[in-house]
């Protein structure tokens, strides 16, 4: 306390538009994606919008799609970053296609075993691996 009014430590965090003034004090969040399939590229306009007001969660969490965008939030991306690289490969048919076509199983041994985790006839850290980013981890 100091002449009656509490005292806060306070911090300089650098954002694109600017060093904002961060008090210790200040209140925090922490947010947690849902699942749903293409329902969860609805998550990309919520952290533009925490981009544009600023707001950096101290914890992220998700399930399904929601796990992923919350990756490419944790990894650094902006949300205006994860829309163009979303659009980009998912919003074009023939790099869709492309993509999953590459992902086929190209011998015997693929479909019947080989370990790693799998959907369908799909390893899933294959899929993954072709269609996120390279900044995430």
């Amino acid at each position: 306390m100091h002449n009656g009014r509490t005292m806060h430590k306070h911090e300089i965090v650098d954002r694109d538009d600017g060093p904002v003034r961060k008090s210790s004090g200040d209140p925090t969040i922490a947010i947690a994606f849902g699942g749903g399939g293409a329902r969860g590229f609805a998550h990309i306009h919520i952290i533009e919008v925490l981009d544009e007001l600023g707001i950096q969660p101290v914890a992220i969490s998700g399930a399904s799609i929601g796990a992923i965008m919350g990756s490419a939030m944790a990894s650094g991306m902006r949300g205006r970053e994860i829309r163009e690289f979303s659009l980009a490969t998912l919003g074009r048919r023939s790099e869709l296609v492309s993509r999953v076509w590459r992902l086929r199983p190209s011998r015997v041994g693929e479909v019947l075993g080989g370990g790693g985790l799998r959907l369908g006839q799909f390893n899933i850290e294959r899929i993954l691996a072709a269609f996120l980013p390279d900044t995430i981890p």
